[in-house]
């Protein structure tokens, strides 16, 4: 009989599938090569679903033998791998997954919408025109399922 598939284990193996068709395994041929990009977005997924710190997420996985086994993990990647991996990494990966993964889900068919927008220009005019940056706003729409 074999061993009972874990919640965590089938989000990962959801995670792989999206990521492996939508992603190259290295951002430049100049890579270290020592995690593939699949491994650090998957890890960086799992961090955001347990909503843990990165130094917590490191301690989670060290004590995670299949996971570790499912993404051919060698060893665990220190914290700042993970945090440095997030900030390089296009948010339009993320926003790629995200509608991936929606269409793995069943809606009801009753939604709610709001939006909010960011103002990111915190820096002077001055500032602004001297080093010669456009500093834009940043609109967010939220639709959820109810």
């Amino acid at each position: 009989m074999g061993r009972r598939i874990s919640k965590i284990l089938k989000f990962v193996r959801k995670c792989k599938d999206l990521v492996f068709k939508q992603v190259r395994a290295y951002s430049s041929k100049f890579s270290k090569k020592i995690y593939t990009q699949h491994q650090l977005i998957i890890l960086n997924c799992l961090k955001i679903r347990f909503n843990e710190d990165y130094r917590d997420m490191e301690d989670m996985l060290t004590e995670m033998p299949r996971i570790q086994k499912e993404l051919n993990l060698s060893s665990v990647p220190h914290f700042t791998t993970l945090q440095k991996a997030f900030q390089r990494l296009k948010s339009r990966v993320f926003n790629l997954l995200i509608l991936l993964s929606a269409k793995l889900t069943d809606f009801s068919g009753n939604a709610g919408i709001d939006a909010t927008g960011f103002q990111r220009g915190f820096a002077s005019d001055h500032y602004s025109k001297r080093c010669k940056i456009r500093i834009k706003s940043q609109k967010t729409t939220f639709l959820v399922d109810t």
